[in-house]
């Protein structure tokens, strides 16, 4: 970015205060790096004046001479600032570079100073014109960001080439936060947005495969799943939170080890060693300051616990397979995420009868979730033919189903059943085979028997 020499050092001097002063400035170009490249450059996307692999999403390099079936075509009356400049040349870099300018100067207050600056911007790309295109969408927005860049901007640094390539990086990198949340350009996976949903189907199916694995720690019933709202949130905020001791165990989801976090909170965990040790699960009314060892047996049998039912949530593949890595009360030590990283928050609360409710949560960054729910975004329709669904897996495997054990199927005349009164005895003799029943129709036969005091069916033949 550069300026007219309209006034000399000395003039502005003389200028003094109350007085405006114009500082007029040449086209300005938000570049980075030799390849003259536009300021998206930072996100990964908008890369640098060589030709590396790229992989097929988001814009791509044009090399000199290919069509670009994305550049804007300019309309009637329009100026090359609307479509977009297309500039070949000859030698140099294979791939060929696109310019958009913004259509309107920038004019603006200078930081603390009487003066002002008006100049005009423009951005140069080597990728395809979805790019410009972005520009054009979202220039509103880039303008207003500029003109408070600008409004910031000392009135030394339009004077010096020291000041004026400090603008133009401040300006780039403007540029580059803008451009991390359009994807449009960054061909990015699904948004924050479109990921709530997806994890309260998520939550909603793992409240009702959890209780099977939290039965142990239920004196053996399944205990009752309550699922929260999704929350979003980063490592701060959770820290910010949690007002006591807790345990924060990092895991990690499939081969490529896509990382989440289990959290349990010290009053849980107490809470359940209590009712362990046979108390009614008191928590004391002074938490230690570490957890003692039978809490950190009882803390690896959850995490597997939740690791299998996590499992078997997200598929049951081995691409979808749960495993704890490590755990530790303080999260800067264990610093499982960027700490600046948004994620989604899912809380888990566990009732079960005349027992007061424990709950713990569980923390997915988005590409972690991404990887484990499908959020449609453009769905295609194909025909292909359904195989015969698999009833261990789901989400047939847990759907329950009220199967009845018929022990006595018996005729009596009406003139009987009329005629009964409290003290009456019907003789009733049970098959040697019992029949289980789903919905009126036998799935199995078997005998009747007794296991730890309480009456049971031996399977014999099923069907």
């Amino acid at each position: 970015m550069s300026d007219k020499n309209a006034k000399d050092k000395d003039a502005k001097g003389k200028a003094g205060k109350g007085k405006l002063m114009i500082i007029l400035g040449a086209v300005g170009m938000l570049v980075l790096g030799g390849g003259g490249v536009f300021a998206l450059v930072a996100t990964g996307v908008i890369g640098g004046g060589h030709a590396q692999a790229e992989k097929p999403k988001g814009p791509q390099l044009v090399r000199k001479g290919e069509e670009d079936p994305y550049m804007p075509k300019s309309k009637e009356g329009e100026g090359e600032s609307e479509a977009g400049m297309d500039v070949e040349g000859e030698g140099g870099d294979e791939y060929r570079t696109a310019y958009y300018k913004f259509s309107d100067d920038f004019t603006s207050n200078l930081k603390d100073s009487d003066a002002l600056i008006q100049t005009s911007l423009a951005c140069s790309t080597r990728r395809d014109g979805r790019v410009l295109i972005w520009l054009k969408k979202h220039e509103l927005a880039i303008r207003s960001k500029l003109l408070q860049i600008l409004a910031d901007t000392p009135e030394d640094d339009v004077y010096t080439i020291k000041g004026k390539e400090k603008l133009q990086k401040r300006m780039t990198a403007a540029q580059s936060r803008k451009a991390k949340h359009c994807s449009e350009l960054l061909g990015a996976g699904p948004s924050i947005d479109e990921l709530v949903p997806a994890l309260s189907l998520l939550g909603e199916r793992l409240a009702r495969i959890l209780p099977g694995h939290l039965s142990p720690f239920a004196g053996g019933e399944p205990p009752l799943v309550r699922i929260g709202m999704p929350m979003d949130c980063n490592l701060a905020s959770i820290a910010a939170d949690i007002e006591t001791l807790a345990s924060h165990t990092l895991m990690a989801v499939g081969p490529k080890g896509m990382p989440m976090l289990a959290i349990f909170e010290a009053p849980s965990v107490l809470r359940l060693i209590d009712r362990a040790f046979g108390g009614q699960g008191t928590v004391p009314d002074d938490i230690p300051e570490s957890f003692p060892l039978s809490a950190e047996l009882l803390l690896a049998r959850l995490e597997q616990a939740l690791a299998e039912a996590l499992t078997t949530t997200f598929g049951g593949q081995e691409e979808h397979k749960v495993r704890a890595m490590r755990r530790d009360t303080s999260l800067r030590y264990l610093n499982p995420f960027d700490r600046r990283e948004d994620l989604l928050q899912l809380s888990l609360e566990i009732e079960e009868p005349g027992a007061e409710p424990w709950s713990f949560s569980i923390v997915f960054t988005q590409p972690t979730l991404a990887s484990v729910t499908a959020v449609p975004r453009h769905p295609i329709r194909r025909n292909t033919r359904r195989g015969t669904p698999d009833p261990a897996s789901e989400p047939y495997g847990s759907v329950p189903v009220d199967v009845t054990a018929v022990l006595v199927d018996m005729t009596v005349p009406f003139s009987r059943l009329s005629s009964l009164k409290p003290g009456d005895v019907l003789p009733v003799a049970i098959a040697r085979s019992v029949p289980l029943q789903v919905d009126g129709r036998t799935i199995a036969t078997g005998t009747i028997g007794e296991v730890e005091d309480r009456v049971a069916v031996q399977i014999q033949q099923a069907f």
